[in-house]
C-alpha cells in the first residue's frame, strides 16, 4: 500500500488571520520592535501559543525577519527580531494591516 503524500506546511499555506487579528499579537509585535526576547517561558505576551503567531508573522515578513534564539538551559527558544529598516518595515506594515482589520471587526459587531 502506498503512503499518502503529505504536503510540508510552509509561506503556500494561507495567513491564519483568526490568530493574528488581536491586541495581544499587537503588544507581541511591538515588543518585537524595541527589540525584546520573545519566549515561552517568559510569557510576556500573554499568548498560549508563542510559536504559531511567530510562524504567521514569518509567512507575511518573510522567513528571515524573526530569528530562534535559545535561552536558558535546554531547549528553551526565544524570539528575536532580525537586524535591519527593511525588516521593521514589513513588521510595520503587518501592525497597520492588523490594526484594520481589528477596526473592521469592531465595526461589523
Amino acid at each position: 500500500m502506498k503512503k499518502a503524500y503529505i504536503a510540508p506546511k510552509g509561506y503556500k499555506t494561507p495567513v491564519r488571520w483568526d490568530l493574528l487579528s488581536n491586541e495581544r499579537v499587537l503588544n507581541c509585535i511591538d515588543k518585537l520592535l524595541k527589540g525584546e526576547v520573545i519566549s515561552q517561558i517568559k510569557n510576556n505576551c500573554s499568548l498560549s501559543r508563542v510559536g504559531n503567531i511567530i510562524n504567521e508573522i514569518r509567512k507575511v515578513t518573510g522567513f528571515n525577519a524573526v530569528e530562534n534564539v535559545y535561552i536558558g538551559v535546554g531547549n528553551n527558544q526565544g524570539y528575536i527580531l532580525a537586524q535591519g529598516d527593511e525588516v521593521k518595515n514589513r513588521l510595520l506594515q503587518l501592525k497597520d494591516e492588523i490594526k484594520a482589520k481589528i477596526e473592521a471587526k469592531k465595526a461589523s459587531e
